[in-house]
C-alpha cells in the first residue's frame, strides 16, 4: 500500500497543542495525506507544505448532543484558552478525548477506509519509515484476509477485560444493536494477534490512547464502529456520567476491537512505526501539578508554554532523552531558551 492512499488524521483542539504537529510537518513525506480536525484551525492557515494537507472544522462534524455533552472551550486565542482549561480543570473539568471518534467520521464522510487517528503527541515519518511500516501492515492485510484495527499496544492479557464490560457494563444493549449475532454464546474465547512470545491465550488486547488505526474492506463497518463509539458515550451521559471506564476510550476501543476481532474478521496488531508517540509534558503547563499528582515526576507549573519550558528546560531534557530530541520535537524549543 503506497503512501498516498493512506490517511493520517489528527483531532485536536488549541494552538499549544496544534504546535507539536507544526513541528512535525518537516519530516512528513511529500506524499503523505495530512488531515487536521480542529476548532482552532488559524494557526494551520499560515503553513506551507509539500505533502497533501487537508484542514477540517470539527464542529462540522459534530453531533448537536456532543456540541452539548463535550464540552471545549470555542476561544481561538492561544492564552486565552489554554487559560480557560486552567479555570476548568481546577473546577473538576475532563477533556472530552473521545472527540477523536470525530477523525473516524471524516474517514467514513470521505470514503476513506485506510486511516489512523491520533493526538498531538504523534509524530509521522520521524525514527522510522513510515512507507515501510504500512508495508508490513499491508502484508497482514493480505496474507491474514482480515481487516486490521493497529495502534500501541499497552497491555496483552489472557484475561478479557473486555467481555465483563460488554455484557455486564450497562451497555449490552448499544453493542447488539450493531452487533445482533452478539451473545456470550456466541463470543469466541479466543483472540489472535501478531505478538513477540505467540501466545495462544490472548483474550484482551489494550491500545494506548494516542493512536487507532484502520485498514478495511468495507466502509460500512467503519461507519459501524463509529455509530457504536458514539452510542457508548451517549449512554454514558444518560447513565449520569457514572460508568468510569466508558469516558476512558482506550477501554471502549477495547471493547469494540475485541467485538470486531471476533464478529468483523479484523486482526488486531501494532502499529509497526509508522508514528512515534511522545508524551508532551510542554501542552499541559496550566495544570501538570493536577495531571502528575500521583506520578513521580514533578514538575513547576507555569503560566505560559514559553515559562514552563525555560523552568524545566533540565527536566525536559530528561523527559526526551537529550537535548537534541528536545529540539526535533518541541516547537520553537531553541527560540525560546535562547540557544
Amino acid at each position: 500500500m503506497d503512501i498516498k492512499d493512506f490517511y493520517f488524521i489528527y483531532v485536536i483542539t488549541g494552538d499549544n497543542y496544534l504546535k507539536s504537529i507544526l513541528k512535525n510537518f518537516d519530516h512528513i513525506p511529500d506524499r503523505a495525506n495530512v488531515v487536521v480536525i480542529t476548532n482552532t484551525p488559524k494557526l494551520l492557515y499560515k503553513q506551507k507544505v509539500k505533502f497533501n494537507l487537508i484542514i477540517e472544522d470539527l464542529e462540522s462534524l459534530r453531533s448537536d448532543w456532543s456540541r452539548k455533552n463535550e464540552i471545549i472551550p470555542d476561544i481561538e486565542d492561544e492564552q486565552d484558552y489554554m487559560d480557560q482549561l486552567n479555570e476548568w480543570y481546577r473546577s473538576g473539568y475532563r477533556y472530552p478525548m473521545s472527540i477523536m471518534r470525530y477523525g473516524i467520521k471524516w474517514a467514513v464522510k470521505n470514503n476513506i477506509s485506510k486511516f489512523l487517528v491520533a493526538e498531538s503527541g504523534v509524530s509521522i515519518n520521524y525514527f522510522f519509515d513510515c512507507q515501510k511500516g504500512l508495508d508490513v501492515l499491508n502484508e497482514f492485510y493480505i496474507n491474514k484476509k482480515k481487516n486490521l484495527i493497529f495502534g500501541s499496544p499497552f497491555f496483552v492479557e489472557n484475561i478479557d477485560l473486555a467481555k465483563g464490560w460488554i455484557f455486564d457494563g450497562g451497555y449490552y444493549d448499544v453493542y447488539k444493536r450493531y452487533v445482533p449475532n452478539l451473545s456470550e454464546i456466541t463470543y469466541s474465547e479466543i483472540l489472535e494477534m501478531n505478538t513477540e512470545s505467540e501466545k495462544s491465550n490472548i483474550l484482551s488486547v489494550g491500545f494506548d490512547g494516542h493512536t487507532y488505526g484502520f485498514i478495511f474492506d468495507d466502509i460500512k463497518l467503519i461507519e459501524r464502529l463509529f455509530n457504536i463509539w458514539e452510542d457508548i458515550m451517549i449512554r454514558y451521559f444518560e447513565l449520569g456520567a457514572s460508568y468510569s471506564w466508558a469516558i476512558n476510550f482506550e477501554w471502549i476501543m477495547l471493547t469494540i476491537s475485541s467485538i470486531y476481532h471476533r464478529y468483523y474478521n479484523t486482526f488486531l496488531c501494532g502499529h509497526n512505526n509508522i508514528i512515534t508517540h511522545s508524551y508532551r509534558p510542554e501542552h499541559d503547563f496550566f495544570a501538570i501539578d493536577i495531571k502528575y499528582k500521583n506520578h513521580d515526576e514533578e514538575w513547576k507549573v507555569a503560566k505560559t508554554r514559553e515559562e514552563f519550558i525555560l523552568i524545566n528546560r533540565d527536566k525536559l531534557i530528561q523527559h526526551y532523552g537529550g537535548e537534541q530530541r528536545v529540539k526535533d520535537i518541541v516547537y520553537e524549543y531553541e527560540k525560546i531558551v535562547g540557544s
